[in-house]
């Protein structure tokens, strides 16, 4: 993904401002209606404009992990390596919930 630079990259924050504002009302004036997920829609907003700006690598990374480790050609070995950059990628992303999940779940493999 190429970097914004410029005046590409001032509209994308300041969209990303507005789009934050706006959810921030939503959320704080409409908590437990409809409306409140029309502020979350609007977070999910914001966030896409400031990935636009500022990249998640995690994502990138991992799959670089898992291509680069995942290569040994037994099935076995490559599972487990795979395994490893998933449960990275969960803690790095703070999905607590999900890497418990995850770390529960019987492996086919082991």
């Amino acid at each position: 993904m190429k970097l914004l630079t410029g005046a590409a990259r001032k509209k994308v924050i300041d969209a990303a401002i507005q789009e934050l504002k706006e959810a921030a009302s939503y959320l704080e004036h409409f908590n437990g209606s409809s409306f409140e997920s029309a502020g979350e829609f609007r977070l999910r907003r914001a966030l896409r404009h400031i990935r636009m700006v500022y990249p998640d690598r995690r994502e990138e990374h991992a799959v670089r992990r898992i291509t680069m480790n995942a290569r040994t050609g037994d099935v076995e070995v490559d599972h487990h390596a795979a395994d490893d950059a998933i449960i990275e990628l969960l803690k790095s992303l703070e999905y607590e919930d999900a890497l418990r999940a995850y770390q529960m779940t019987k492996r086919w493999f082991a």
